[in-house]
């Protein structure tokens, strides 16, 4: 059993919470620590939630940019002693208990056997992987490169390459 602490970096919880995101994360593919907390503090549309289980024992962590009518998944970890205990899926679970709106993510590219089984674990979750649509994950800042992602989505949403929520999602991820 899981608890969200919605939109909090609790100080009991922040130091937890960084080291995961720079541990879970290669630097191209996240922001700069410090970028990372402004958005927790200042940023409306940009949310963190914490988990913990029973224990209040700190499990991981889901950032998402929330707009009217769809959602985008930055970040998602699971404490490394926690993998494997489905804690993921009841945090996915949480995330869609509350609000339905469809939630987009990125994704590696199906390369590697890692990047296989995230992919796989989140189709057992009910996410849809889009190949035929090419995707570039923005830089994260100065120095950090772009990358070749895929776009996954969950809830009421069918995409195609030249569709105006395409369009409308790279506006919104590349603007911020």
């Amino acid at each position: 059993m899981i608890k969200k602490i919605s939109n909090s970096l609790e100080n009991s919880f922040k130091k937890k919470v960084v080291a995961l995101y720079e541990s879970a994360f290669p630097p191209d593919e996240r922001r700069r620590s410090e970028e990372f907390l402004r958005l927790v503090e200042e940023e409306p549309l940009f949310q963190l939630d914490v988990f913990v289980n029973e224990r209040d024992e700190f499990v991981g962590f889901f950032t998402k940019w929330v707009w009217d009518d769809f959602r985008y998944g930055e970040h998602f970890a699971v404490s490394p002693e926690f993998r494997g205990g489905g804690y993921g899926r009841e945090i996915l679970e949480e995330e869609f208990r509350d609000d339905n709106r469809p939630l987009l993510l990125e994704v590696e590219l199906p390369e590697n056997e890692m990047a296989c089984r995230r992919i796989g674990f989140y189709q057992r979750n009910g996410f849809r992987l889009w190949e035929e649509i090419p995707y570039v994950q923005p830089s994260y800042g100065p120095g950090l490169a772009s990358l070749e992602m895929k776009l996954m989505t969950r809830g009421d949403i069918e995409l195609t390459a030249d569709d105006e929520r395409i369009r409308r999602f790279r506006r919104c991820v590349y603007g911020v």
